[in-house]
């Protein structure tokens, strides 16, 4: 069992090394090439979190091997326990904030009905005007019209209520208190 426990540490050691040293040229050099390996689940089951748990688990084995003496199949269920605790910790503290920090400008326009904003052109009774919208670290200028058929001055806020087939915005004044 040491063997198996140390080629896991080594193989993890050694992918995490390639990994940082060379993975931009690697990525940039097989782009696309392995996309046919690709199997969607998540966030979980990234290499970072597999990796984790394959070092933590090697590493927990050969410890608990030479320096505890415990039984093997004790020693076995204790490292896949701190493996599994590893790639949790894997997942926690490295995959999470990158999603949480992961910032994207793209959009819908239907996920815009709800959203404030303030009328930069102004809107008349039977027509169109412009609003700004922000939409995660961005903002956007849309087509819109007033959903009541009334004017809208510029600089009052807004809300959208409905996107039309055309993806004109019928927003309605917003009332802040």
């Amino acid at each position: 069992m040491l063997e198996l426990y140390w080629i896991c540490l080594i193989i993890g050691v050694v992918f995490a090394l390639v990994t940082v040293l060379l993975g931009e040229l690697i990525g940039s050099a097989l782009d696309g090439l392995l996309d046919f390996l690709h199997l969607d689940f998540g966030h979980v089951l990234r290499p970072l979190v597999l990796i984790g748990g394959l070092v933590g688990f090697g590493g927990a084995g050969v410890v608990m091997t030479q320096v505890l003496f415990l039984a093997q199949i004790v020693v076995l269920g204790i490292s896949l326990i701190i493996g599994f605790i590893f790639a949790v910790l894997m997942y926690v503290v490295f995959i999470k904030p990158m999603q949480k920090a992961e910032n994207t400008s793209g959009f819908s326009i239907r996920d815009l009905i709800g959203y404030p904003g303030e009328v930069i052109t102004p809107i008349p009774a039977n027509g169109c005007g412009e609003v700004l919208l922000k939409i995660g670290a961005g903002h956007t200028n849309q087509i819109a019209e007033s959903v009541t058929q009334s004017e809208i001055p510029n600089g009052v806020r807004i809300v959208v209520v409905d996107v039309g087939k055309d993806g004109t915005l019928y927003v309605t004044p917003f009332d802040e208190s």
